[in-house]
């Protein structure tokens, strides 16, 4: 938080709410083609990612990583790696 921009950048991402609301709702209309992997932790979003995105993809992969907070990423890499690699086929 103490480099220059950080916080404004920060702050900026919840000014955008409003017009993702915008965005979304156009696309929306149109569902993603491509393969799109839709995972939540357990601790933070859990079940609650995978039905909301299969509404705007025909084809979606998921689940709940388990023992997982917010970051999945940071507590999970060598699971979230899998995942992605499964999701292109490798």
């Amino acid at each position: 938080m103490k480099r220059p921009g950080h916080l404004r950048a920060t702050l900026e991402w919840y000014r955008a709410f409003n017009q993702d609301v915008a965005d979304n709702a156009v696309y929306a209309k149109t569902k993603l083609t491509m393969p799109v992997l839709a995972l939540g932790a357990q601790y933070s979003w859990g079940g609650f990612v995978l039905d909301p995105v299969r509404g705007l993809a025909t084809t979606v992969t998921g689940g709940v990583i388990k023992d997982s907070d917010h970051w999945i990423w940071e507590e999970k890499p060598a699971e979230m790696t899998d995942r992605v690699l499964g999701l292109l086929g490798h």
